[in-house]
């Protein structure tokens, strides 16, 4: 018996491990063992020609009037349904680009990552909102409306999977409020909700006014100064693990206000920094700020410049927080037991299957904690996904991309074999 393992170095962060185990008879040469493995090659998904699949920029001409460039992977319109991915604040499609969307694609999804209006993929014109960095929640939504109504009509009846992550979570989900996202869900065309690292009723929690006095009134010890500076311990696995379910006694979505009022009092160095990260926008020019609030501690200080290198780019213009703060899901879209309006329910027979829904949390993430993601999970009424040893950019994580990617691939396949629902 001889066993045969072929490694093909895809691209700078990829490569393909397969083995092919054969019993040599005295009948089988050297010809046919090269054409055993030749075919063998020509199995493996993605492997043939020799590179990943390409992701690919274009560009969507909205109905409001903004070039919104995308960037795409695989092809759309086939029997897996497309994941349209969504960034949080201060990033852009870039983040998907990196690493995830060539994954994705050689396991069947095909993705398209969106830039939301303001960020260098969808710039926005010279007097936009009288020259006030600010972008409204409503001018968010008729963005999607126009590019998701485009999108569907591309993917057919596989359908479109809507995912985003941090801030992009609740762009997403004030899109499932919205009348046109209910029609899509009730037409079968939006088939599934994935919340990355989300939290739904957040405000900005870096951009309070009160923290830095809150802060301050609370000295550290020197002991819990040194500790802070320590990220946690890499965990000795990174897969993905369910929270076991729970009697839900409070499922509303508290937001990440709760969260830093918890970092005042447990960790307030951490919470000071993260404030001044976000607030001055450090984070975008400091390594060790960005990979406290953002990245994880395996990950080289070269990538992390690099990737700082796009936040630069995207971090000119933010939300409208007092709007955003007045919209919260948990004032808008929650019913009367506590879950989120848009869900399928007696009230609501066209709403969205709760199974369709998908709520990720990471361990290491500072940003949105593990009260923050339960919350989440309980406004939806499902079971988060825990990746262990995973900061709060999963996509970008050096450790554990792979195991958020194959979280979302899981959940892609589930909706994927579920029947389409189609309005009557």
């Amino acid at each position: 018996t001889l066993t045969l393992t072929l490694t093909l170095t895809l691209t700078r962060t990829r490569t393909l491990t397969h083995t092919l185990t054969l019993t040599l008879t005295r009948t089988l040469g050297m010809r046919a063992l090269l054409a055993a493995a030749a075919a063998l090659l020509l199995r493996i998904p993605g492997a043939a020609p020799f590179a990943a699949p390409a992701v690919r920029t274009s560009t969507l001409s909205l109905g409001t009037g903004i070039d919104m460039e995308t960037l795409r992977c695989g092809d759309a319109g086939g029997a897996a349904p497309t994941a349209v991915l969504v960034h949080g604040s201060y990033h852009g499609a870039w983040c998907w680009g990196e690493k995830w969307m060539p994954y994705l694609a050689e396991r069947g999804v095909p993705s398209v990552a969106l830039n939301l209006r303001g960020t260098s993929g969808a710039p926005v014109p010279p007097d936009y909102n009288d020259g006030n960095k600010k972008v409204p929640l409503a001018d968010h939504m008729a963005d999607l409306t126009s590019a998701l109504g485009q999108l569907a009509d591309e993917a057919g009846d596989a359908g479109l999977l809507l995912v985003g992550h941090s801030f992009g979570g609740l762009i997403a989900m004030k899109f499932m409020e919205e009348a046109f996202g209910k029609a899509l869900v009730d037409q079968g065309r939006l088939r599934g909700l994935g919340l990355l690292a989300s939290v739904p009723a957040c405000g900005d929690p870096h951009a309070s006014e009160p923290l830095p006095t809150l802060a301050l009134t609370r000295a550290p010890t020197p002991a819990l100064t040194r500790t802070l500076a320590l990220r946690p311990p890499l965990s000795p696995s990174l897969s993905p693990t369910r929270a076991p379910t729970r009697t839900l006694t409070n499922p509303r979505p508290l937001g990440n206000g709760p969260q830093t009022k918890r970092m005042l009092f447990s960790t307030p160095i951490l919470a000071m920094k993260m404030t001044w990260g976000f607030v001055s926008k450090a984070i975008c020019r400091e390594v060790d700020l960005c990979r406290l609030c953002l990245m994880d501690a395996a990950m080289p200080d070269e990538e992390i410049e690099r990737y700082m290198e796009q936040l630069q780019k995207d971090c000119e213009y933010g939300l409208v927080i007092p709007e955003v703060n007045a919209n919260l899901p948990e004032k808008t879209a929650m019913d009367s037991s506590g879950r989120a309006t848009w869900l399928r329910s007696e009230e609501n027979p066209n709403g969205l299957d709760r199974e369709n829904v998908l709520v990720v949390g990471a361990a290491d993430d500072v940003l949105v904690d593990a009260t923050s993601v339960q919350n989440l999970a309980d406004f939806i009424g499902v079971e988060q996904v825990t990746l262990p040893a995973t900061a709060h950019d999963l996509m970008l994580d050096s450790r554990g991309w792979r195991s958020a990617a194959d979280a979302v691939l899981d959940w892609a396949s589930r909706v994927r074999d579920a029947a389409p629902r189609r309005a009557a």
